[in-house]
């Protein structure tokens, strides 16, 4: 199985999203070694903690070689690759879903991180919530993350408060 994911924070992140993007590849390749990972990202950083990902055992890297690069690319241009590398599965890593996925006819896993807060936005006032920026960030997420749940076919809640 061809498993796609976006890999812009694993190569580009260094601490929460990041961290979560690395982990994850580690543990799936150790385990699942008979699939293919294609990592999807418009740069790599060169610090030391992306270095292994480089030429990981089991991964491809995928890159823009086109003129539409950076978030255009992951936005719009990703599902012409996807489907033109025969990706059987897309996984979003960080809320987000490229266009074109169903026309590409791509089944799609998005991951939503830090939301657990949203449901509760409406019973707080900003003088009750943790903090104004994490208001604002609960916010950003929900606004966010609604279009991946236009066409929404089932839903998997990891947290008991979601």
């Amino acid at each position: 199985m061809q498993i796609a994911y976006d890999a812009k924070r694993l190569f580009n992140n260094f601490t929460g999203l990041g961290n979560y993007s690395r982990t994850l590849i580690d543990m799936l390749t150790a385990r699942f070694p008979d699939n293919t990972y294609l990592l999807y990202t418009p740069k790599i950083s060169d610090a030391n903690v992306v270095k292994p990902y480089r030429h990981k055992e089991h991964c491809r890297i995928r890159m823009p070689e086109g003129l539409v690069r950076g978030s255009l690319w992951r936005g719009y241009g990703l599902a012409k690759e996807l489907k033109k590398d025969q990706a059987d599965l897309y996984h979003g890593l960080s809320h987000e879903l490229p266009m074109g996925l169903g026309a590409a006819r791509i089944p799609a896993v998005v991951t939503m991180h830090d939301v657990a807060g949203a449901p509760f936005l409406r019973c707080t006032t900003a003088g009750t919530a943790p903090s104004t920026t994490s208001r604002r960030a609960m916010l950003a997420a929900r606004h966010n993350a609604s279009w991946p749940f236009r066409k929404l076919r089932n839903a998997m809640y990891a947290n008991s408060t979601t």
